[in-house]
């Protein structure tokens, strides 16, 4: 006999020797029954004698004693091992509920560096909705954003208002950290102004307005098709540099109160006073 054959012998007997354990009280019950029936046959075509009949039936009560016995071990170990399991859950929801009790709130701040490309995010958009100082990063996305119209998707931007002078100068001086002057922000903003309305202008799903205040935040808000929604906060400290800004990245499923809430915000500002269209000029009328 190889040694395969002897592995493959003793895992046949572990099968069946779990299978006995976990259905001994059934297999006693059968064993019972069949030796009642045998017994009363017996008594009656071989004409037992009493002792025989007696010594019968003390079996068949050891084998009824037997079969409770091992019901009772069985169901015990069934029982131990549903507290088991349950005892392993509770450990495990104890062990998330103090995680997140000593979770500080650095754990829910990211940056830029920690974010996915930005194709990534967007990648499957029904809608996003965009608002921001001057949105000049975005300029360098303008092949991506036509791709998503041509895809359906429909795209929102509502940045600041370049004509609006104490605005420009307020983020210019207070927000941005990098050298720039008044006039230099300007003509960012007035560069994101010319770039979104050409979009504007080639797709109707593309909307483009501008905001007479100051943005408190920059938000991005993607919507998928999928029914997925997350919300890129973006928060001005004052002259921080863009790539060390906070940033709160919150998905409509697992932050659900702060989701709606900036998500309500941007729809409260996009139909505020403070805010107005851009008219299409002549010059960025065009055909897709």
């Amino acid at each position: 006999m190889t040694t395969s054959d002897s592995v493959g012998q003793g895992s046949g007997l572990q099968r069946i020797f779990h299978w006995l354990l976990y259905n001994s009280p059934t297999v006693l019950a059968i064993i019972t029954i069949i030796g009642s029936v045998s017994l009363a046959l017996a008594a009656s075509i071989l004409n037992l004698s009493e002792m025989n009949i007696l010594q019968a039936i003390v079996v068949l009560l050891g084998l009824i004693g037997a079969s409770l016995l091992a019901d009772k071990l069985v169901e015990g170990k069934a029982l131990r091992k549903r507290l088991n399991g349950i005892c392993s859950q509770l450990k495990a929801a104890l062990d998330y509920t103090r995680q997140i009790e000593t979770r500080s709130l650095d754990h829910h701040i990211t940056d830029v560096h920690d974010l996915p490309h930005l194709e990534e995010r967007l990648a499957g958009a029904r809608r996003v909705s965009v608002s921001g100082g001057s949105l000049y990063r975005l300029n360098e996305y303008q092949g991506l954003f036509e791709q998503l119209a041509k895809n359906g998707c429909t795209l929102r931007f509502l940045l600041t208002d370049p004509d609006g002078t104490s605005v420009v100068e307020s983020l210019s001086k207070g927000v941005v950290y990098e050298s720039i002057s008044v006039d230099g922000y300007r003509a960012q903003v007035h560069s994101s102004v010319v770039t979104f309305s050409r979009l504007a202008s080639r797709f109707l799903l593309c909307e483009v307005r501008l905001y007479t205040l100051p943005p408190p935040y920059g938000l991005m808000i993607v919507e998928k098709e999928n029914g997925t929604s997350t919300i890129l906060v973006e928060i001005y400290p004052f002259r921080l540099p863009t790539r060390d800004r906070p940033m709160l990245f919150l998905d409509k499923q697992k932050d659900p109160r702060l989701h709606n809430l900036f998500s309500s915000q941007y729809q409260a500002m996009w139909d505020s006073e403070f805010s107005k269209p851009i008219p299409i000029e002549d010059e960025f009328k065009g055909s897709d």
